[in-house]
């Protein structure tokens, strides 16, 4: 998709309708195989082969079937159901407090409630003339950014009532400074509490969500843009005097295709016997927990670090509905509405 469509530009004071996309998750154990459903139905999640895209739903409806008890049983350790629509709304009320007048802010989940339709159709009410789209992943993958602005493009074109109108949207904010120093700071806030002995064995290890090698082979630059941001850290985390073993490993890994390497249970099982004690596991480009950072990260990534003898284990938060992060957001939103014929 190109970073700007223009529908007949409107200049006028009209306020910003800033739309921000997000994945979504089971608000309880009964929206589990719902969620699962929503999320193998799409077909840049699960690519088949043209002769077998009209199965993609009964495809969706085995899957989400065979695992929806184990899911279930996930989400039971994490409290019965993603936090993610209350820490997501929660977020972007700061946001909206941070751009002040002249801007209206909404949310859609792809794959759970408020869903594309819905937005869609209050933004028809509104009569809304200047939208920026805003996807809360940070690294671009046709398999997220992607598939979010499809999803709203394929519902805002199907309900576009022919008014005057002008979209932006962002495709990837990954290299933003407030996103990359978001980073520093609370690793080395982290840091800074250990003593000598933890610092001196330690690994601060970056796991992002994985994706199929396939998808890095067709063009997708997500790999590439995880690897990035992780160097640039890591960089300036070195800079500030932080003298640890750095890693990047990949998770969440699904079902029989290949996936990128290294997995994080890879990484944190060849540890054993190195007289590690300490490790920060850092989620790069998850901005919101849910159940890769609470499940995965935090109870199964914990449990297999402390069977290679690894005590002293830290899983720094994602930004959530972190004060600080809202205006850097905000402040990103505020020059994108700002540039030369951006909304105007």
């Amino acid at each position: 998709m190109p970073q700007d469509s223009e529908v007949s530009p409107d200049k006028n004071n009209t306020p910003v309708d800033v739309v921000f996309l997000q994945m979504g998750g089971p608000a309880d154990l009964r929206a589990v195989k719902t969620f699962l459903f929503n999320l193998f139905s799409d077909e840049y999640i699960i690519q088949l082969p043209k002769w077998m895209r009209r199965f993609q739903k009964n495809l969706a409806w085995l899957i989400s079937t065979f695992r929806s008890r184990n899911t279930r049983n996930m989400y039971k350790k994490i409290g019965g159901g993603s936090p993610i629509l209350q820490i997501t709304n929660n977020f972007i009320d700061k946001v909206k407090a941070e751009l002040g007048e002249g801007y209206r802010t909404h949310l859609i989940m792809r794959y759970t409630d408020p869903r594309s339709k819905e937005v869609v159709e209050r933004l028809n009410i509104l009569k809304a003339d200047r939208l920026l789209l805003y996807p809360l992943y940070p690294h671009f993958s046709k398999s997220t950014t992607g598939s979010s602005l499809n999803d709203f493009s394929d519902e805002f074109w199907r309900r576009y009532l022919g008014r005057k109108m002008k979209i932006r949207w962002v495709e990837d904010w990954s290299f933003e400074k407030f996103y990359i120093n978001w980073w520093v700071d609370v690793v080395y806030e982290r840091w800074q509490k250990l003593d000598g002995s933890d610092r001196a064995n330690m690994v601060i290890l970056f796991s992002s969500h994985a994706l199929p090698k396939k998808y890095v082979a067709e063009g997708d630059p997500y790999e590439a843009l995880i690897t990035e941001s992780y160097e640039m850290i890591v960089e300036k985390l070195k800079e500030m005097g932080v003298n640890a073993r750095f890693s990047l490993s990949f998770q969440s890994q699904v079902g029989p295709v290949e996936w990128i390497e290294p997995s994080t249970s890879e990484v944190i099982g060849d540890l054993a016997g190195e007289s590690i004690s300490c490790m920060f596991v850092v989620p790069l480009g998850f901005v919101t927990d849910h159940i890769e950072t609470l499940y995965e990260i935090d109870i199964l990534y914990r449990e297999e670090a402390s069977e290679v003898g690894i005590t002293n284990y830290h899983m720094i938060p994602p930004p959530n509905d972190s004060d600080k992060f809202a205006r850097g957001v905000a402040q990103h939103i505020h020059r994108l509405v700002s540039e030369e014929g951006a909304l105007s």
